[in-house]
């Protein structure tokens, strides 16, 4: 029957891992490039439309491999049906679309030699989670195997920030790099937390600011957008409020502008002929920003 694997979570690294892991127990090197095929979202998108993909993707579980008693493997990233509650009975096309695939999945699949592997990454700064309760979710939880990876590293990180410890964030951002070797994730987390900083700020300080609470919540800090204190849980709320002391307003504003200027070198562009070594600009940008000297 067909096997079907979920890795997802914040820690990319793991869910990789976790994905070459399986891959490499299931079929030899020499076979992979013809029995594997990936689907991901446009390079433009964080997810992959369920209604896009699933045409090529049922083609491809159904078709037997080249090889005798060999497998063929489906690795599907970032798929939208894992981030979505159920479509209300208002989208019947997006409906439609997902009882299609979950029937496939139910009654044909289960029957075919063939490995569908999701593989899901999260972004906590930007509210990207998985929706655990979705009905592809609860699925594949049933009839196949799911295991989710958080890195600690990055609350680490954020942690020190907040505590305004400029050594302990400095060897938590070290550690963080070595997992990830990528910039985006401690990127995306500072933006992140100096915004709800600021609006905890804000917050903190609105009678000196003549803000009422409705005017902050409806203005300022709306649960729309994709950084909100409001979105916290009450003790992350209280956490953030009490770190907020630590930072001056100025502070904050000044270490967004210098966010923006740094964010050319996170996400270079093929023009670009020089790009400096962004690991020791965010390493001198937290060490300013916790010392007092941006």
């Amino acid at each position: 029957m067909g096997d079907i694997y979920l890795y997802y979570g914040d820690d990319e690294a793991g869910v990789n891992e976790a994905k070459l892991k399986t891959l490499q127990s299931l079929l030899p090197p020499e076979e992979r490039e013809y029995n594997v095929s990936e689907f991901s979202p446009p390079a433009n998108r964080f997810t992959l439309p369920l209604q896009k993909a699933m045409p090529g993707l049922i083609a491809e579980l159904r078709t037997r491999s080249m090889f005798k008693e060999g497998t063929r493997i489906a690795i599907v990233y970032n798929l939208d049906a894992f981030y979505q509650s159920e479509p209300s009975a208002k989208n019947k096309a997006k409906k439609s679309v997902l009882n299609a695939f979950l029937d496939f999945l139910k009654h044909q699949f289960v029957s075919l030699p063939n490995v569908l592997i999701f593989v899901c990454t999260e972004n906590p700064d930007k509210g990207r989670w998985v929706i655990t309760t979705s009905p592809l979710t609860s699925f594949v939880r049933e009839a196949g195997s799911v295991k989710v990876f958080r890195s600690h590293l990055r609350q680490q990180f954020i942690d020190s920030i907040l505590a305004r410890n400029s050594v302990g964030t400095v060897r938590a951002l070290r550690q963080w790099w070595a997992r990830t070797k990528s910039p985006v994730p401690v990127f995306n987390a500072l933006v992140y937390l100096v915004e709800v900083l600021l609006q905890a700020k804000l917050l903190s300080e609105k009678r000196r600011y003549g803000l009422a609470d409705k005017d902050l919540k409806e203005r300022f800090l709306k649960r729309s957008m994709t950084v909100s204190f409001f979105k916290e849980y009450p003790q992350r709320q209280n956490k953030i409020l009490h770190a907020s002391r630590n930072y001056t307003i100025k502070e904050l504003t000044v270490a967004l502008e210098e966010l923006l200027k740094l964010n050319v070198y996170v996400y270079p562009q093929q023009s670009d002929k020089y790009v400096p070594d962004i690991s020791a600009l965010l390493e001198k940008f937290v060490i300013e920003l916790t010392g007092g000297t941006l």
